[in-house]
């Protein structure tokens, strides 16, 4: 087996790209944040994107070998690379790396792909479950945030079954495009705004909504009302917002669980405190993660699985 030296990991998304510096050993010893994610990036320039986030790195230490996880491998990205269909089990993951076009030693991350009678797919979500690795033993569900938020069913080291949200997603529309982007204070009319602190109450309620026999669109138009009769005050429509969304996020896999079910939840630090407190609301028992140390992991373990089977 090759003897393991410096290697380079990067989550890179829409519109960031997090580049991580490891010593041989899977230590993090440095990380860059760059605002190049592939909607950044034109077409053709991801190469320079890549010796730009990295070129430093590799003055210092040679060609060291580097993983790309994320959006970079979509039909968007450097180049799309196939996903890998579920059932998956993730310590095989590194058996469905692609190579980067035209430079040595750069390999993309497949992302993983659901076609059992229902589509979903992810990409980058993949590697942070990996990271968890056994420590997801004990719970039923994995929780993933974000702007398209994942609930993956824990069942190490076999991925079978996961749902997508487009919560964030929606939310940053509602926040930016719509007529609540003239209701909301200026500060808060950003897709920003669901960091924490919160208004507790403000955001329970927005998961009370959630429950509304008319559903969302309806519970949507509510928040609305509420805020032209004076009933509640614009300061807090944005977590009202919030609550809504998360809360009819949770609803959508209340029936797949069962009372008490522990979850164990990946989120960003601006994130993790809505999902924290919206999981007990629906009976569920959270448990939190440091995600951004679970990603070095996931980016650790693929590696090292990656070279024993080259050497």
């Amino acid at each position: 087996m090759n003897t393991p030296g410096h290697f380079i990991g990067i989550d890179w998304g829409s519109t960031h790209a997090r580049a991580l510096l490891f010593a041989p050993d899977g230590r993090l010893v440095e990380e860059r944040d760059e605002p190049l994610g592939i909607k950044h990036v034109p077409a053709g320039g991801h190469r320079a994107a890549f010796d730009q986030l990295t070129a430093a790195w590799r003055a210092r230490h040679g060609p060291i070998p580097a993983l790309l996880s994320g959006m970079i491998g979509s039909r968007h990205g450097w180049r799309e690379v196939p996903y890998a269909s579920c059932p998956v089990t993730l310590t095989e993951l590194h058996r469905s790396l692609a190579p980067a076009p035209d430079i040595e030693n750069v390999s993309l991350v497949p992302g993983l792909s659901l076609a059992n009678g229902r589509a979903d797919v992810m990409r980058g979500e993949e590697l942070q479950l990996l990271g968890l690795g056994e420590r997801s033993t004990p719970f039923d569900w994995i929780c993933l945030p974000g702007t398209h938020s994942k609930w993956v069913r824990a069942e190490w080291p076999v991925v079978r079954e996961f749902h997508t949200a487009m919560t964030g997603e929606i939310f940053a529309a509602i926040t930016a495009h719509t007529l609540f982007a003239k209701l909301l204070p200026p500060s808060d009319a950003a897709p920003a705004l669901v960091a924490a602190p919160f208004d507790v109450a403000a955001f329970e309620s927005g998961l009370a909504r959630s429950a509304a026999p008319h559903g969302v669109l309806n519970a949507l138009f509510g928040i609305r009302a509420d805020l032209l009769l004076g009933r509640v005050p614009d300061t807090q429509i944005a977590d009202l917002l919030s609550g809504l969304l998360i809360g009819t996020e949770i609803r959508h896999v209340l029936p797949r669980t069962q009372a008490r079910s522990r979850v164990a939840v990946l989120a960003a630090s601006n994130l993790q405190p809505r999902y924290l407190h919206a999981l007990p609301f629906f009976d569920l028992v959270a448990t939190a993660f440091d995600v951004r140390q679970i990603s070095a992991d996931g980016f650790t373990a693929l590696m090292r699985a990656r070279q024993t089977t080259t050497g």
